[in-house]
């Protein structure tokens, strides 16, 4: 502060304030997508965002911040591992996608298209892939 002057102060609040809030909206939204995806339970939401204002709260009240330094580092950690662990299992199909579109750009094809026709064993929602061009009228 003392090289900038003393609005740096007032600067600091508001953009560690703005980058809290928009922390716990973004992690709040994953949560509720993925609880929506897997259960699909109205009550299940409401219970997410009971516990959610707990922690908030919890964490504006904490005596220090390193309570919440020292529970929020091991959420993120496990989040990191639960990423990977589902990355390493989409891997296959992403890899066998991908090469189907490798393919499609060696044979000369200008603008490769998805066929899920290609991925009969795979869940794939036929309605969101037409083949279509978007771009063309």
């Amino acid at each position: 502060m003392s090289h900038l002057g003393g609005w740096t102060s007032y600067f600091l609040t508001v953009a560690i304030l703005l980058f809290a809030f928009s922390s716990i909206i973004y992690n709040y939204y994953l949560g509720e997508n993925a609880l929506t995806s897997m259960t699909g339970n109205a009550m299940a939401v409401q219970v997410l965002r009971v516990l959610v204002m707990g922690v908030v709260f919890l964490g504006a009240t904490a005596p220090g911040a390193t309570a919440v330094f020292f529970f929020s580092d091991p959420m993120m950690g496990i989040l990191a591992v639960v990423n990977l662990l589902a990355l390493m299992m989409l891997f296959p199909t992403a890899k066998r996608i991908l090469d189907d579109f490798k393919e499609q750009i060696s044979a000369g094809v200008a603008r490769p298209v998805f066929n899920p026709d290609k991925f009969s064993d795979l869940d794939i929602d036929r309605t969101a892939w037409t083949g279509k061009d978007p771009d063309a009228d």
